[in-house]
């Protein structure tokens, strides 16, 4: 027991050596920029099939942190297709965070769309549309990893990965909270 609570003691000062706020705080801080990176650096959607309506999205999502407050706001540009006639539509909407711990990887999670915009798509085709472009986006989304925690080898980075208590998404940044509490 004297061991496990030296270990934790080393561990926790470790913390606080790199950390400013908190003593056994370490916030790891993404900015717009880096998410947007990410998102850029990511393969292409795959085309979605509903019915007769095939969808997928044309180029890279844009994100905004905290718009709305909490979320990471996404504008996309839908490729659709429709039997012979090819034509475009814009979704808007948001979308929230999720860390898997297995692959201590940060991902983009559980889309939610707030307004799709395809003209040219007859108003019968609108609710098929919302389908197929919600799994698109979502499909998209956990598939893109914005952050993977590094593990370099030394004893912070090791305990880092190990211990996120909490994620904020603010105006213009994401924060994750490394804590030994």
């Amino acid at each position: 027991m004297k061991l496990l609570i030296g270990w934790l003691l080393a561990i926790q000062a470790l913390l606080a050596g790199c950390s400013g706020a908190n003593n056994t705080d370490v916030e790891l801080v993404f900015t717009e920029k880096d998410v947007q990176a990410a998102i850029d650096r990511a393969q292409k959607s795959k085309p979605m099939l509903n019915g007769l309506l095939i969808a997928s999205l044309d180029g890279s999502p844009i994100v905004k942190l905290g718009e709305p407050p909490g979320r990471i706001g996404i504008t996309a540009q839908l490729a659709l297709a429709m039997g012979s006639k090819s034509f475009s539509g814009q979704v808007v909407g948001s979308t929230g965070l999720n860390y898997d711990d297995s692959k201590k990887t940060f991902f983009l999670d559980a889309p939610q769309i707030d307004t799709i915009d395809a003209p040219v798509l007859p108003k019968n085709w609108q609710s098929k549309l919302q389908v197929t472009a919600s799994t698109v986006l979502a499909n998209y989304m956990n598939s893109v990893p914005i952050y993977t925690l590094p593990d370099d080898g030394s004893v912070p980075q090791r305990t880092a990965r190990r211990f996120l208590k909490s994620i904020q998404i603010r105006k213009g940044e994401m924060v994750a909270i490394l804590s030994v509490r």
